[in-house]
């Protein structure tokens, strides 16, 4: 815990200053009759809240709903590879969607393709020994590894890490490859990986004895 009693340097400390600021503009924004329910709060945003007319203005932009998008399933993870490939900076991965799905709520994160990998992709929902090493799984939980009994013996800091993740209901859903390849600086897993000099599981294409260094990965985030 920080001196002002917030979780430590991951997420927990960050999420209550969006809410902070909104209530923030709201109680200065009181005299108008509005409420602010939606975020970002951009300048123009702020200007229409306090412009609007309840009686003639759709107030549609207040509604916490993500922008329209077409959401692909993949049928295996080289038709997802390739899906990524066509439509590279215009799409979004869903894994856990405990940091994709609150961003596009918000319409901070607005892609048009989303694609969801969970149901075809299990092989990887694991995490074992192997020699010296441990081999995680993209898609395994937060809860998973904090309530690992082999990761508690051998490698204590992976699950103290998923313990300080907010709660139990985000560490059932999110997953460790999703946070990582979200890479939000605010985030608890990128620290903890590359404190640990781990490697992020290898990417198709890539032979089994090759992989990317944590350290490389989040510099070319």
């Amino acid at each position: 815990m920080t001196s002002l009693g917030q979780k430590r340097r991951g997420e927990g400390a960050a999420i209550p200053s969006p809410a902070a600021i909104a209530s923030a503009v709201e109680d200065a924004l009181q005299p108008f009759g509005v409420k602010v329910c939606d975020l970002p709060l951009t300048p123009e945003a702020v200007w229409r809240l306090a412009n609007h007319n309840p009686e003639t203005e759709r107030r549609d932009f207040l509604s916490m709903i993500p922008g329209a998008f077409e959401y692909y399933a993949p049928r295996s993870l080289g038709d997802a590879v390739k899906f990524l490939s066509e439509h590279k900076d215009d799409v979004k991965i869903l894994s856990g969607g405990q940091s994709s799905l609150p961003l596009m709520k918000m319409r901070l994160s607005k892609p048009a393709f989303v694609v969801g990998h969970r149901p075809h992709c299990r092989s990887r929902q694991n995490h074992r020994k192997k020699a010296i090493a441990f081999i995680l799984g993209a898609l395994v939980t937060h809860a998973e590894i904090e309530n690992s009994a082999l990761l508690k013996s051998k490698c204590p800091p992976l699950p103290q890490t998923a313990t300080t993740i907010a709660d139990v209901q985000v560490r059932n859903r999110g997953t460790l490859g999703g946070s990582i390849a979200h890479a939000d600086p605010a985030g608890d897993w990128p620290a903890t990986v590359t404190w640990r000099s781990t490697r992020k599981s290898k990417s198709p294409g890539r032979t089994a004895s090759a992989g990317v260094k944590c350290d490389e990965f989040f510099s070319a985030c």
